[in-house]
């Protein structure tokens, strides 16, 4: 997974996010209170999705696809980067590794 930060526009901390599916994500994740995250996928198409995630919570792909209306390979990547970054507790959608790739045939997580 590559990962590097930058500041966008000078206003605060985007993630710029790769995981290897040929998609580039800008990501931010902010904590909000104790225990409550805002994140926002600054680049998705159509505009930027927000939600809020509380830290406790243990996130299922669907309820991460339904909440911000995505498709689950996107929805995999964003995870994996919640995973990795921010270390929260998900589910990935079927067929995709912790990493947020899709699991060929024959191949386990």
């Amino acid at each position: 997974m590559e990962q590097r930060n930058i500041l966008e526009n000078g206003t605060g901390p985007v993630c710029i996010f790769e995981p290897g599916n040929a998609t580039r994500y800008e990501l931010l994740c902010l904590e909000t209170k104790p225990g409550l995250d805002l994140f926002v996928w600054v680049n998705a198409p159509g505009g930027g999705k927000v939600t809020r995630l509380a830290q406790a919570n243990h996130i299922t792909a669907r309820w991460f696809c339904n909440r911000l209306n995505i498709n689950d390979a996107d929805c995999a990547a964003l995870l994996a980067w919640l995973r990795y970054v921010r270390s929260y507790t998900v589910t990935m959608p079927e067929g995709y590794g912790h990493d947020g790739r899709w699991l060929r045939e024959g191949v386990t997580a």
